[in-house]
């Protein structure tokens, strides 16, 4: 005689709920490699605490067949160590059936009568949520590059991670890592180096995890400023139509001016004051009631000058 107990677990519910009334076939398969001779041999269902039993089962080789709702489907196989997180069933691609492997039930061999064949399963449709501890960007002074670091917990279906980076001022974001899922439900460490930055610039660094189903399974960003070595300015967008923005670094502790000047190069027709602690300002500058046609942004900060030319359209 020989025990065969399956364990059917809810593993999206992160209660790991149990799921209780799930029929499970058992067939007897005579030749794995003639689909055409395997015979029903038992069935049942899985009682409240989502196991069910088979027992006095004769030697022969075998496999269980689970019967899902509609609403639910099995997880990855090999997602977790343990029966509530495992899966060993598989979706045919023949029958359409979640099935298990074959398995053999052996005389005088008390190890081979019993077997665990796990059925973890989760809604159809719906990632497993990683936990993301934490997710952090900063910048690396002794190495002058930017330190990318994020640690997780539950990564039962987590397949991998991609890193994005986009300058402040732009509109487009450009992968620099993909890094594979560790996958385990135990604390997960993950870092990137990035050294392509420049001083005086903001940077938005998005961190996007899959799961093994390819979907998306959380977004998270964060920005970072690379401290200026030098005095620097930058203007956008060139054109510009309504709002320019200004940011101005390298000015710490020193009070800045910012001057919008005619074509010609003789007028003020805007002024801006600023009077920095933080070595980094930012400046929205309001261009829709100024004719169309060239300016200059003039940015003085102590004795130093810097001149940006600007196209103005309406």
């Amino acid at each position: 005689n020989g025990d065969t107990i399956i364990t059917i677990v809810d593993v999206y519910d992160s209660l790991d709920i149990p799921l209780e009334g799930i029929g499970v076939k058992l067939y007897l398969d005579p030749n794995e490699f003639d689909p055409n001779d395997d015979v029903l041999y038992k069935t049942t269902v899985t009682n409240s605490e989502g196991i069910y039993h088979f027992d006095n089962i004769e030697v022969g080789t075998y496999y269980l067949v689970l019967e899902l709702p509609d609403s639910l489907q099995t997880v990855n196989n090999d997602v977790g160590g343990d029966d509530t997180e495992d899966n060993d069933f598989y979706l045919s691609e023949e029958t359409g059936q979640y099935r298990s492997q074959t398995f053999a039930m052996e005389a005088d061999n008390d190890e081979a009568c019993k077997t665990d064949i796990d059925g973890g399963t989760k809604k159809k449709g719906q990632s497993q949520p990683i936990d993301m501890l934490s997710y952090e960007v900063k910048y690396n002074s002794s190495e002058k590059l930017v330190d990318i670091l994020w640690n997780t917990m539950n990564e039962i279906n987590a397949d991998y991670y991609i890193v994005e980076r986009k300058e402040e001022g732009s509109d487009r974001y450009i992968q620099i890592a993909e890094l594979d899922a560790k996958g385990l439900r135990t604390l997960n460490n993950y870092s990137v180096k990035d050294p392509n930055v420049a001083a005086g610039n903001r940077y938005y660094y998005k961190l996007t995890g899959y799961d093994r189903d390819g979907r998306e399974n959380g977004v998270y960003i964060e920005s970072v400023l690379i401290p200026a070595d030098k005095f620097t300015v930058q203007a956008y967008p060139n054109p510009v139509n309504e709002q320019l923005f200004v940011i101005v670094s390298g000015n710490r502790g020193k009070e800045s001016t910012i001057q919008i000047i005619d074509g010609i190069g003789r007028k003020a027709v805007k002024t801006i004051k600023l009077n920095s602690g933080t070595n980094y300002d930012k400046v929205s500058i309001d261009m829709s009631n100024l004719p169309q046609g060239q300016y200059y942004i003039k940015v003085i900060s102590g004795d130093q000058v810097e001149i940006k030319n600007i196209i103005h359209i309406n």
